[in-house]
């Protein structure tokens, strides 16, 4: 009956209302629709909420990930794996703490990098970042490490290792503050969205 009053309010793309999405994205959820949930979960990015509807919108899906602990004993599906990116993410949104495991980033394919072999619905790629600082003992230069989030995509790409020596600049991009170019040469070889 939700899912049909959702459907009722138009195509996800016309929707407008944050609080609208978000509760498609808990219907999604609760019906375990984890493919229809992931497009809801990229509509969410999109319009840019304030992290404080994050948080609310977390904590209901965190009530209905609660109630089926260990009721369930399936493996995780692709579009599982990409939701729980999507949920990773925007707890990072809410809670911008930084410990040096692995960050949830949204890579923008510019088709120039290994990346580009693995498409989304968008030319966004789930991603994760980890940092790593200069190793003295192994006389390993500091490096950032990419790899997609879904496990089925795993022999579309091969892991990203950027030497940190290698960047030229950074810079953020001026459409969407949430997005951190690196550039290696004169072009954008990668957007991240944090």
């Amino acid at each position: 009956y939700l899912n049909n009053n959702m459907g009722a309010k138009g195509d996800l793309q016309t929707l407008t209302d944050y609080w609208e999405v978000a509760t498609l994205l808990e219907i999604q959820i609760l019906a375990e629709n984890y493919g229809n949930a992931v497009l809801v979960a990229e509509k969410v990015f999109s319009m840019k909420p304030p992290s404080w509807y994050l948080e609310s919108t977390l904590r209901n899906i965190n009530l209905i990930t609660d109630s089926r602990m260990g009721m369930t004993d399936t493996p995780q599906t692709a579009d599982m794996q990409i939701l729980d990116f999507w949920l990773d993410f925007f707890r990072k949104v809410v809670v911008p703490k930084f410990d040096n495991t692995r960050v949830p980033v949204l890579s923008k394919d510019d088709g120039r990098k290994p990346l580009s072999e693995v498409h989304s619905r968008d030319n966004s790629i789930p991603c994760f970042l980890t940092i790593h600082d200069t190793d003295p003992i192994d006389d390993k230069d500091a490096f950032l490490h990419l790899w997609c989030a879904c496990d089925a995509t795993e022999e579309m790409m091969k892991d990203c290792q950027i030497k940190i020596s290698d960047i030229r600049r950074c810079s953020h991009y001026a459409r969407d503050e949430r997005c951190l170019c690196i550039f290696l040469d004169d072009l954008v070889d990668y957007q991240l969205y944090f």
